[in-house]
């Protein structure tokens, strides 16, 4: 009985260094290392910020510029009207220049929507995952298709 106590103590190495491993994965996989911070979800956030921002920007050129543009028409409109023929060319100048630069204004947020849009469709096709890719092969003269799980990221610029 003595001899097999003795045999069943002595340390099983294997176990030791596979646990030991077990140990260190793990905390290589917990663990928190400096990034980069280009993740795709990162990428793919910073391109929603800027879509976000961009569509703002031109809805405020475009509330702008109409905004003005209306109150020259109206400048125009009010200076036909009135019975001072001093001040009329004077008035409807201003009111002229005025409606112009509204209406540029507003033709300025143009860009702004369309870049919005581009910016929002990169954000949208940026994936990863999970995919099953065809391979070719041969099998005694047929050919057959085969499936095989593929990690896959997409990124579009």
């Amino acid at each position: 009985m003595k001899s097999l106590y003795l045999e069943n103590s002595k340390p099983n190495y294997a176990m030791k260094k596979l646990s030991m491993l077990l140990v260190f994965v793990a905390s290589y996989i917990t663990s928190f290392g400096q990034t980069d911070g280009t993740s795709k979800t990162d990428i793919q956030k910073d391109f929603l910020r800027k879509s976000k921002n961009q569509r703002t920007t031109g809805f405020v050129l475009l509330g702008i510029g109409t905004a003005v543009g209306v109150a020259g028409a109206l400048i125009v409109d009010n200076s036909t009207n009135d019975q001072n023929p001093t001040g009329i060319i004077a008035q409807a100048g201003a009111g002229g220049t005025v409606a112009v630069v509204g209406s540029l204004v507003a033709l300025t947020s143009v860009p702004f929507f369309i870049s919005a849009g581009s910016n929002k469709k990169k954000a949208n096709r940026m994936s990863a995952g999970i995919s099953f890719e065809k391979f070719m092969g041969e099998r005694v003269s047929a050919t057959y298709l085969n499936y095989y799980p593929a990690l896959t990221a997409r990124l579009s610029f």
